[in-house]
């Protein structure tokens, strides 16, 4: 009983912020992916949140791995993922190890690297080490995101807008 009225809710909820979204148009983001909470995003200047395009390397890589992606408005032609940023620096350096990234003195919950896919598929992370520079896409609301874990860091040229959460379930 419970679980019908949530989904009804968000249901409603959904309904009811769509209006808000066309009105919007050009300002807002639906994310579907799994990567970060599925919602409605306004689009903004600077978030720490942020749509990125992978390369066609790291699309590649990704495929491989069993990841699949919608058609979207990246170079690739695939939809852009919705990931948290963070940027290494020599004083607040990005490490990665075996429990996942770590961030000034916090470990990311959700970072640690898996061994498959969740197709089955073997996966390949980043060397463990401390990185104090790069751009880090990282998510921390799904273990099984494909993100910096796998393909490491993108340039700025791969962030394609900024979020921020409107209503997301």
């Amino acid at each position: 009983m419970f679980r019908k009225r949530l989904t009804y809710g968000i249901c409603v909820g959904g309904l009811l912020l769509l209006p808000v979204a066309i009105f919007l148009k050009n300002e807002t983001i639906i994310n579907w992916t799994p990567s970060e909470p599925r919602g409605l995003y306004l689009e903004v200047k600077h978030s720490q949140m942020a749509e990125i395009c992978l390369t066609g390397e790291q699309e590649q890589q990704a495929a491989n791995s069993g990841e699949t992606f919608l058609l979207g408005r990246c170079p690739g032609g695939h939809s852009p993922t919705l990931k948290g940023l963070f940027y290494a620096t020599k004083e607040d350096p990005v490490v990665f190890s075996e429990y996942g990234f770590n961030i000034g003195d916090r470990l990311l919950i959700n970072t640690a690297p898996l061994s498959s896919s969740s197709a089955g598929i073997p996966l390949a992370h980043i060397q463990f080490k401390k990185y104090d520079q790069g751009i880090f896409a990282i998510s921390t609301h799904n273990s099984h995101s494909y993100d910096s874990r796998y393909f490491g860091t993108i340039e700025s040229s791969q962030i394609y807008g900024y979020a921020f959460p409107i209503f997301a379930f």
